[in-house]
């Protein structure tokens, strides 16, 4: 199997919303259907830009001050509290994907990753509800980082931190099932620091919202939005979602692993087609989101051993 990391470049300040507009191909879409869990949640956001430093230049100047990264963190609400005897403060760990933090931009991929000999969770999540002293604080991290699929080694971390000195921002220390407001939250942003190679990257929170969407569903959301912008044709783009939603049938229908290896074949082909439009009819950044919920899906249903 192939390993895809950091195959597009290319600077965007345009968000995207995700929702379909295309009834042809919504019509196509729905023909194969793909289940959720309900216990995972997964937030959608858009950060803007307010510190980079990169003294070597590894990002190759594609992020500055300003720019609008995009991302997304999960987590499973079904995480025990790991200090219930204290209503006050809530800890919650996850030691597996697809729990996580992950964010675009500039045709880089950050993304919180495991630790070598897997010593540390994936994932961490502390809250404090003090109502007594007004004052909540929230952190969504992990102790490790990864950038275009290499691991920042020794150090680096990755998290979403926000501070309320009102006390109104959390009701308790659980896990919130809901978006975090932006206005509840005075100062919410994310962080992410590779230390070995002497890259952070801090940007402040402008919307966060629910994505109830499957990673399928997400990626012919965004093809749709390209054929309401005139970037592709209709044809162009069922021909491109064509394999990808014939690969969602065969990892839907457990029916053993040939199946799923048929699936994996059919989600590279896909990938193979959108890195031939790339750039010549899909820019490149949007060529990154697609390219990274394809990568995604792969991840979710198996196509990668550890190794990769």
């Amino acid at each position: 199997m192939t390993k895809y990391v950091d195959i597009v470049k290319g600077p965007s300040n345009t968000r995207r919303s995700l929702f379909p507009v295309c009834a042809f191909l919504t019509a196509f879409a729905f023909v194969f259907p793909q289940p959720t869990l309900a216990e995972d949640l997964t937030f959608g956001f858009t950060a803007e830009v307010t510190d980079v430093y990169d003294v070597d230049d590894i990002l190759g100047g594609t992020i500055e001050e300003g720019y609008e990264l995009r991302g997304t963190y999960r987590y499973d609400t079904d995480a025990e509290d790991l200090q219930p005897e204290d209503d006050t403060t809530g800890w919650y760990e996850w030691d597996e994907p697809p729990n996580g933090v992950r964010v675009t931009g500039g045709g880089h991929v950050f993304e919180s990753a495991t630790s070598p000999g897997g010593t540390d969770p994936l994932l961490e999540a502390r809250l404090s509800d003090e109502p007594e002293i007004h004052a909540d604080d929230i952190k969504i991290s992990s102790d490790w980082l990864s950038i275009n699929g290499s691991l920042c080694e020794p150090t680096g971390s990755m998290g979403i931190y926000g501070s309320d000195t009102s006390g109104s921002a959390l009701t308790s220390d659980e896990l919130p099932e809901e978006p975090l407001n932006v206005d509840s939250w005075p100062n919410l942003y994310i962080g992410m620091q590779c230390y070995n190679l002497n890259v952070h990257v801090f940007a402040n929170f402008t919307d966060v919202w629910l994505v109830t969407e499957t990673l399928m569903e997400q990626l012919q959301s965004e093809v749709d939005l390209l054929v309401e912008e005139g970037i592709l044709t209709e044809e162009q783009a069922f021909g491109l979602m064509q394999k990808g939603w014939e690969a969602n049938a065969k990892f839907t229908s457990n029916v053993g692993a040939d199946k799923t290896d048929q699936a994996c074949n059919q989600m590279e082909a896909f990938l193979n087609q959108l890195y031939a439009f790339t750039p010549k009819f899909i820019p490149l950044d949007d060529a990154e989101i697609l390219e990274g919920l394809a990568l995604d899906i792969m991840a979710e249903e198996g196509c990668f051993d550890e190794s990769q």
